[in-house]
């Protein structure tokens, strides 16, 4: 608590720069015909996968040293979702090139 004040101005600007960052990258998966983009305030974006098996979607991302979260059963309704966690714009970038390259 005592530093608190000392690193708040540089707290409040990363707070910034990700909320800035998640709403970049929440628009770009929209031009992935295959996903549909939820709105979230966290450090991931959910999207529910079409015409194709989310967790196929996983085991190919992997042989791309890229990691996300088959979540369908967590949902469990019966479609296909995943969560992708929102990283460095370099990282956000390279994810959605190999999305729209799949």
């Amino acid at each position: 608590m005592q530093i608190m004040e000392k690193y708040s101005g540089q707290y409040e600007n990363a707070l910034q720069e990700f909320r800035q960052c998640r709403l970049d990258f929440m628009r770009k998966p929209r031009e992935i015909r295959f996903l549909d983009v939820y709105e979230t305030q966290a450090n991931y974006i959910m999207c529910q996968v079409k015409d194709r098996e989310s967790r196929a979607l996983c085991r190919q991302l992997l042989r791309y040293n890229m990691l996300i979260k088959d979540i369908s059963e967590k949902i469990g309704n019966g479609k296909q979702y995943v969560r992708i966690a929102i990283r460095t714009q370099e990282e956000n970038d390279k994810i959605i090139q190999v999305l729209k390259d799949l």
